[in-house]
């Protein structure tokens, strides 16, 4: 097992440390705090005071990670990154500087020196909490593809980053937690993820064009408006990596479609969602059409994901954390037995007909 995949190095910081750092690098006041769970961060909607003491009305994101070199690297990258978004009209939520006027500080904590970024706070349902309609699995597909269209040329990596997440470490992800499972039920959908993932997504794998992805666009991770219409936010680029151009709309509809009541037709509207916000990229020019081949590992590379998402949950629902793991995979299962029971071959000639439109 390796030690990213079941026993992450994962930081959580007390309200009154919190407190500290806003006052300290950021000069910020925090009336009340609501603590998120995350899978490696300290995660807190702050709601600020004013000179008085009492609220303002005004909230922030705090996110907190372990500090190293490398990490403080990639925490600029990403925060870049989501101000570049939010410039193109995708919310991904406006940086707010340090008392230095950086992006990121890097301060002491009761854990050790900690990076810190406070950011624009975005409100909205999350995508798991709402329902599901096709207008907005489209809207939430187009939102993706958008976000990928912005991130195309974006630079790589400044540091070596991976994560067990990631499409590319999907068998070797499986093979460090799936030991885990003792139910015969998720034993038997792990393993017919896993051959599906090394029959019709490993062979090609190293050949799919590549860019710098979210890789995270999960249904926690997207935020719907009141209207159930619109995405209002995109959270949490934490997993950005330089990694295969599918990846996003892969994960996106993968965990998008988990609690529909036909997760093979939610996953087809968000990716006529995608395709739509593609097609018109390559008719002005600015994208590159998909290709067959990253269509066709499309579909298995959602089960592959959504494998290792029960398979690592599974793994850690003893750890600290166990309450996250367990709602981080629920819905889970049964989406990924729907989507292994579906003819491939039908649900290939549908992504074909709504990708490869140019």
């Amino acid at each position: 097992m390796t030690a990213d995949t079941i026993a992450p190095n994962s930081l959580a910081l007390a309200p009154e440390a919190v407190a500290e750092i806003l006052v300290g690098a950021y000069g910020l006041r925090a009336a009340s705090m609501q603590p998120f769970q995350s899978e490696l961060s300290t995660v807190y909607r702050v709601a600020l005071a004013g000179d008085d003491g009492q609220p303002d009305g005004r909230c922030v994101a705090f996110k907190a990670i372990h500090h190293t070199d490398d990490e403080h690297a990639l925490a600029r990258w990403r925060v870049a990154a989501m101000d570049h978004l939010q410039d193109l009209g995708i919310p991904a939520g406006r940086t707010l500087p340090s008392l230095a006027g950086e992006a990121t500080a890097v301060v002491a904590s009761p854990a050790g020196p900690v990076i810190a970024h406070v950011g624009e706070w975005l409100t909205g349902v999350p995508l798991e909490a709402a329902p599901l309609t096709p207008e907005l699995l489209r809207a939430v597909g187009e939102t993706a593809a958008r976000a990928t269209l912005a991130l195309a040329e974006w630079p790589e990596p400044p540091a070596p980053v991976t994560h067990p997440w990631e499409l590319v470490r999907t068998i070797e992800s499986l093979d460090a937690s799936m030991g885990a499972a003792e139910d015969s039920r998720i034993s038997a959908l792990l393993t017919r993820a896993r051959v599906l993932y090394l029959e019709r997504v490993a062979p090609v794998l190293a050949d799919l064009p590549r860019a710098v992805v979210h890789h995270d666009m999960h249904d926690s991770n997207l935020l719907i408006d009141a209207d159930r219409s619109a995405v209002t936010g995109v959270l949490d680029f934490g997993d950005m990596v330089s990694g295969p151009r599918i990846a996003d709309l892969a994960i996106t509809a993968g965990y998008a479609c988990r609690r529909a009541a036909d997760p093979v037709a939610a996953y087809l509207e968000v990716a006529a969602g995608w395709g739509n916000a593609w097609a018109e990229a390559v008719r002005a020019g600015e994208s590159a059409s998909l290709t067959c081949a990253e269509v066709d590992a499309l579909y298995p590379a959602s089960i592959g994901r959504l494998a290792v998402n029960l398979s690592i949950w599974t793994a850690r629902s003893s750890s600290d954390r166990g309450e996250y793991a367990r709602a981080r995979s629920e819905s889970t299962a049964r989406a990924l037995e729907l989507l292994l029971d579906a003819d491939l071959d039908a649900v290939r000639h549908a992504l074909r007909s709504a990708l490869l439109t140019i």
